[in-house]
């Protein structure tokens, strides 16, 4: 299991590159790191809930089902030092495809 680090100031930042990532494996596993960080599924209400429902849907339109929940599980995985450096990444350099 990887160390979990109790940084709420990551979860806005990983959150903000998700929604912003026009790449949906890493929006993805990005969406999956910040469940992580904060221990829970990612809340959100209103425009906000309705905003991150949309990026969801794009990345799982774009993925597939069965690379989206991989792509998820992925970030899931990730320590809170990967998922920074995922979520710095130039959009230039295409993510890993979960496997």
């Amino acid at each position: 299991m990887p160390a979990r680090a109790d940084n709420g100031s990551a979860l806005p930042a990983l959150l903000r590159r998700c929604l912003a990532d026009t790449d949906a494996a890493r929006s993805a596993m990005l969406l999956g790191a910040a469940e992580t960080v904060r221990g829970a599924p990612v809340p959100g209400t209103g425009a906000d809930r309705a905003y991150l429902d949309g990026t969801t849907a794009r990345a799982r339109a774009a993925l597939g089902d069965r690379l989206y929940e991989e792509a998820l599980e992925t970030g899931r995985a990730l320590t809170v030092h990967e998922a920074t450096d995922l979520a710095l990444r130039d959009e230039r350099t295409p993510s890993p495809t979960p496997t």
